[in-house]
């Protein structure tokens, strides 16, 4: 019985998958509406790449009326599965910014600060400087340049970015920057961001 089980939940993924590619090739050919009637299903069964291609959908107003409540109420269900830094990170630069016409999304810099720090922790090093620069000019928090430095060391220090860190010219530079700069707090957030361009995250 228990190897049935195993078999029908590997065939069942299977199956999630192959539909999961049919949906992402109907957007990418933006063939919008089959996109919208393949993702649906997969997120409303827990599907996080679906749940977030929805909320994308939703956001961008692709085959769909823009619509950030609905776009919000994706993100959120793909943010909270775990470590999904992507719905993270948006729903952060949503909160953070406010968008859309009437104030479609309220500005909370709460908000943004709790799902930023969620995608820092998964992962995601753009979200760990974005923390820095919220510190750096106080927005949602106490301003803070011994925090905003401690945000930016992190995001210079992150795996993802030094992993990436190519060649001995990327090395050079880095070097160069750590060492004609006396201030530390200017020192860790130019290193930070010239880590994240030079590994290409988008910023």
């Amino acid at each position: 019985m228990r190897l049935i089980a195993i078999f029908l939940l590997i065939s069942f993924a299977g199956a999630i998958n192959a539909d999961f590619d049919d949906a992402y090739g109907y957007l990418k050919q933006k063939e919008y509406i089959k996109a919208l009637k393949e993702f649906k299903p997969l997120a409303e069964q827990g599907h996080v790449p679906s749940q977030m291609n929805l909320g994308w959908m939703h956001h961008k107003g692709l085959g769909v009326e823009q619509n950030y409540k609905t776009a919000i109420k994706w993100y959120e269900m793909a943010a909270n599965q775990g470590d999904n830094e992507d719905a993270q990170h948006t729903l952060g630069n949503l909160y953070r910014n406010g968008e859309g016409k009437k104030g479609a999304v309220t500005k909370d810099l709460n908000k943004a600060m709790y799902y930023y720090k969620k995608a820092s922790d998964n992962g995601f090093p753009y979200s760990t400087f974005t923390i820095g620069v919220m510190y750096e000019k106080g927005e949602g928090v106490n301003k803070s340049i011994k925090n905003a430095t401690k945000w930016f060391k992190k995001t210079y220090e992150h795996d993802s970015v030094k992993k990436k860190i190519l060649g001995l010219w990327d090395s050079f530079r880095i070097t160069f920057l750590l060492d004609n700069y006396k201030d530390i707090h200017y020192k860790y957030r130019l290193l930070a961001h010239k880590s994240l361009e030079l590994t290409r995250v988008e910023l």
